[in-house]
């Protein structure tokens, strides 16, 4: 699913770039895209260990990043190996000792990210 968002993203950036109109589905849509790979960015020499890899991907399928502004998103994803460590620790073990994520976990590794997530999202005022 994540490969294709992220084609039908490339396409419609293309489209739009050349003044086709866009409506609110065709912007959700860059926006996702956009998020997509503002998170696939890499910083060079800094590498995510296979725990975190695995949990940026299922943040990234399971929506978790798309509320959060895009400038946001290169900070949830380097902020993400010590928020693991510290929030879900057996979990990243084992995702890094068997390269797997059971059923059980994949429940407890979503309410971490959305945590994290929310934990980065802007304050506004109340007022």
């Amino acid at each position: 699913d994540l490969r294709l968002d992220y084609a039908q993203f490339l396409e419609l950036e293309v489209f739009t770039r050349f003044g086709g109109m866009t409506d609110v589905r065709v912007k959700k849509q860059i926006e996702r895209g956009e998020c997509i790979r503002a998170a696939l960015a890499q910083p060079q020499y800094a590498p995510l260990d296979l725990a975190s890899e695995v949990a940026l991907m299922f943040a990234l399928q399971n929506g978790v990043l798309d509320a959060l502004p895009l400038d946001s998103v290169a900070q949830f994803r380097s902020a993400l190996p010590d928020w693991l460590g510290a929030q879900a620790e057996a979990i990243a073990k084992g995702v890094n000792e068997t390269g797997t994520l059971d059923e059980p976990s994949r429940t407890t590794l979503l309410t971490t990210l959305k945590e994290l997530a929310a934990s980065l999202m802007p304050r506004t005022p109340h007022g």
